[in-house]
């Protein structure tokens, strides 16, 4: 048996808590995507922009009274048009990409003046249907 004196003996220490988060944070940003926080939170950032245009005020009191008076007979609803709006921001979002327009401006492109003047018309009322919802 080998004889260990004192004065070799190494006293093991716990990392402080500052360098164990430090090594969390180099392994979270050298991930094997290669991707970091920063590109994350940046891509999460319009996301939580549209979901506060989804769920603002008006909404949740429409959502909660319907919610208090069909229980959950009009769950379907959410699932059907969380599906449709879905494929039309998907779609927008490829049709902006592609075209490096938005699409108003590809309406008043590609169709005549009183399809581009009822359409406008519409989503003006369409938009102002909206906003008395919420009043």
């Amino acid at each position: 048996m080998a004889f260990i004196s004192e004065s070799s003996k190494k006293i093991a220490y716990d990392m402080p808590q500052s360098i164990r988060l430090l090594n969390k944070w180099k392994n979270i940003r050298n991930n094997r995507w290669g991707i970091g926080l920063r590109e994350i939170f940046g891509a999460l950032g319009p996301g939580f922009l549209i979901s506060v245009g989804y769920m603002d005020p008006g909404n949740w009191g429409t959502n909660l009274a319907a919610g208090a008076g069909f229980g959950y007979q009009l769950l379907w609803v959410i699932l059907v048009s969380n599906v449709i709006a879905i494929f039309l921001q998907i779609s927008s979002a490829k049709l902006g990409i592609a075209t490096g327009k938005n699409l108003a401006q590809l309406i008043r492109e590609q169709f005549p003046r009183p399809i581009v003047i009822f359409l406008g018309i519409t989503t003006a009322i369409a938009i102002m249907a909206t906003d008395v919802a919420e009043v």
